[in-house]
């Protein structure tokens, strides 16, 4: 990141202009001037009375005020408390403007030390950071940038993407997000993982599993989703499974929690139960079940175009049944409910027989083969088989048990 390319992204169109578009005239101060300057002789603007309004006058003096009346009000505020960083924030805009950057990088560190929420101070100094290669530098400003900042995030966030692309700013970087998981991180990592190269979104997201902060769930599921999409469903099934925990490890198939005994997670590699409007999804006790509960989908006597019970699954090439059980219990509708199986790319593997009316429990199969190319990962979904309209009215309930799928062996 050059550092005009890091000042039109950090700092504010107006100031670029002021800092590089304009001729100023030379003005040579040094730090021993900021107690001997006075200026007492000079005319003083008729509302520039008070040290208050100096203040407001100087947070503004980015986009106006000449030169000399800078350094006046600059000058005289620091007679009148010391301390104050917007009139070492103005001083160092005149060092900027007379080519002497290393005197203006002092005084905007003054600045930022007196005023840490100066954002014009911080935006400088993470722009001189990137121009020096300093990328650790530019993760602490921008980090400050992003805690106080009111304009849009997006260059920030866009700058420290290209900061972690060097090895000391990717380690400055995950140091922050693990140790103080800082307010921006949440909107940070979306960013990262939807607009970054997959390299870049390991390198800075592998770390956080373990950091002092780790990652959320839902954090550690965008990184999940971005993985799906590269077509690396095996590398996201197993990231997945570390957040289990580990009684949940040791039981794991090819369908997580086949016989619907935890709650859905609404994530990676689990059950999600979808909310719709004339249909509930629900898991109760009832006589048969393996376990303790099953799956109960409740139809309310209405149209719903119901397909939202679904599992990714991340099965690889072959042939396998998908099994289970069944209870329908005055199932109405015209074509019937039915799990199907298809690659994340939408690609039909199979389908079960459609179950409607009422019964006892009844095992069901279906065989199915997941290809070599292009299903790296997979969906298995109950819905109904309805086409248009008229066909998706429902009513009644039906009970699943038991699901799952097994790999047929060779000759099997």
């Amino acid at each position: 990141m050059s550092r005009g390319t890091a000042t039109r992204h950090v700092l504010p169109a107006a100031a670029s202009v002021v800092l590089f578009a304009l001729a100023w005239p030379i003005v040579r101060f040094g730090l021993q001037d900021l107690e001997a300057q006075t200026l007492v002789d000079a005319a003083e603007p008729a509302d520039l009375q008070s040290s208050s309004a100096r203040v407001r006058w100087l947070e503004q003096s980015v986009e106006q005020g000449d030169n000399e009346t800078l350094r006046r009000e600059a000058l005289r505020l620091l007679q009148e408390s010391p301390l104050h960083g917007v009139a070492y924030r103005a001083l160092a805009l005149l060092a900027e403007r007379n080519g002497d950057p290393v005197l203006a990088a002092q005084l905007f560190r003054i600045a930022v030390r007196r005023t840490p929420r100066d954002e014009f101070a911080r935006a400088w100094l993470a722009d001189q950071a990137a121009a020096s290669g300093d990328w650790p530098a530019v993760v602490q400003h921008t980090d400050a940038l992003l805690r106080v900042s009111r304009r849009s995030v997006t260059e920030l966030f866009d700058a420290l993407i290209a900061t972690a692309s060097h090895p000391e700013g990717l380690s400055a970087l995950v140091q922050v997000l693990g140790d103080q998981a800082p307010p921006w991180r949440g909107s940070f990592l979306r960013r990262l993982v939807r607009e970054a190269p997959l390299a870049l979104v390991d390198a800075v997201l592998a770390p956080l599993r373990r950091a002092p902060q780790p990652l959320s769930t839902a954090q550690r599921d965008l990184w999940v989703d971005r993985l799906v999409r590269e077509g690396e469903g095996a590398r996201a099934y197993f990231l997945w499974i570390e957040d289990l925990p580990e009684v949940q490890q040791r039981d794991l198939r090819n369908v997580f929690d086949g016989g619907f005994e935890l709650a859905a997670g609404n994530s990676g590699f689990g059950w999600r139960f979808d909310r719709i409007a004339g249909a509930s999804v629900d898991r109760r006790f009832v006589a048969g079940a393996g376990g303790k509960t099953a799956l109960l989908i409740d139809f309310h006597g209405q149209r719903v175009a119901f397909q939202h019970v679904r599992q990714r699954l991340a099965l690889m090439p072959g042939e396998y049944q998908l099994s289970g059980r069944a209870r329908p219990e005055g199932l109405q509708n015209e074509r019937g409910l039915q799990w199907r199986l298809r690659c994340e790319s939408g690609t039909a593997l199979g389908e079960t027989a459609r179950f409607t009316g009422h019964s006892d429990w009844r095992e069901f199969d279906t065989r199915f083969t997941v290809p070599v190319e292009g299903c790296a990962s997979q969906w298995l979904q109950l819905y109904l088989a309805g086409r248009i309209p008229a066909e998706r009215w429902a009513s009644g309930r039906i009970w699943f048990d038991d699901l799952r799928i097994s790999r047929i062996q060779p000759g099997g």
